[in-house]
């Protein structure tokens, strides 16, 4: 058995060691943490991307068929026949084109959101990592200086 400042100072030590990798867990933790809060932002901002693409769309097609009624009606009629084929593929394109931008967007944002949450799990396992590492290597220094500790 060692003599008790030895043990003192190896217990000391395996402490230190311990609250250090403890912390260094809690550490990336925190960084996940931040990490996925970002992603949750950026998926906010990706959806609204996506309303505000989809939006401009129906300005842009709400505008042309307005210009086909403007031609159309300045030539005194209404719009019949091929023109009004064309204001109703107009309003059948706007409509997809519209629903493209947000389905894209409800996409992106669906993986942004899935990465935010895979780093909250990383980070989750990364403290409960240190926590066991911690664990394990007290017991390797007892282990290693069983004669200190005067076990053998």
């Amino acid at each position: 058995m060692g003599d008790p400042v030895t043990i003192a100072l190896m217990v000391g030590g395996m402490a230190m060691s311990a609250a250090g990798t403890i912390k260094q867990g809690k550490a990336q933790k925190r960084a996940a943490e931040r990490e996925a809060a970002m992603l949750d932002r950026q998926s906010q901002m990706e959806q609204q991307a996506a309303r505000l693409e989809a939006e401009r769309i129906d300005e842009e097609g709400e505008a042309l068929s307005g210009t086909l009624r403007a031609l159309h009606g300045g030539t005194g009629g209404s719009l019949t026949g091929s023109a009004k084929l064309g204001a109703g593929d107009i309003a059948e394109k706007t409509a997809l084109e519209s629903e493209r931008a947000l389905a894209a967007g409800r996409n992106e944002s669906s993986l942004t959101t899935f990465k935010g949450e895979s780093r909250r799990a990383e980070g989750a396992s990364a403290k409960q990592a240190s926590m066991i590492r911690a664990g394990t290597n007290a017991l390797n220094s007892v282990n290693k200086n069983r004669d200190v500790f005067g076990l053998g």
